[in-house]
């Protein structure tokens, strides 16, 4: 059973965040999505309100995905489940060395997303 019901969305590219939005929506319609455009912006929503899930891509213009990631972690605090997303896989490691809870690959196939992304909203990250 997916337990999110609020998703945090942070990727400066419009078309990757329409097709993860699309591809969330397929999953479960109930599902609520925001978005910001970099680091910066995602920082500026967790101070309104605090999402189940935030999936973030790394490379990002003003603020990017893994100086978000430690600002989440290291001085908000925040404990929320926190997706990487790359087309890069070897920015893997780094991801999830500096707290972030699963890397996803950036995928141009909607069926691949589908069945990565499924998986992903399956698991259980408060362990």
């Amino acid at each position: 059973m997916i337990n999110y019901r609020q998703i945090l969305l942070v990727d400066d590219d419009v078309d990757d965040i329409a097709f993860l939005e699309q591809t969330i929506r397929r999953i479960d319609p109930s599902i609520e999505c925001k978005h910001a455009k970099n680091g910066m912006e995602g920082l500026q929503s967790l101070a309104i309100e605090k999402p189940d899930l935030i999936i973030s891509d790394i490379n990002m213009p003003v603020m990017d995905g893994i100086l978000f990631l430690q600002q989440v972690r290291d001085v908000l605090k925040l404990s929320v489940p926190f997706i990487m997303t790359s087309t890069s896989s070897w920015e893997q490691y780094l991801a999830v060395s500096l707290g972030a809870n699963y890397f996803l690959p950036k995928s141009t196939s909607l069926s691949e997303l589908y069945t990565q992304l499924h998986n992903v909203l399956l698991m259980d990250f408060s362990g």
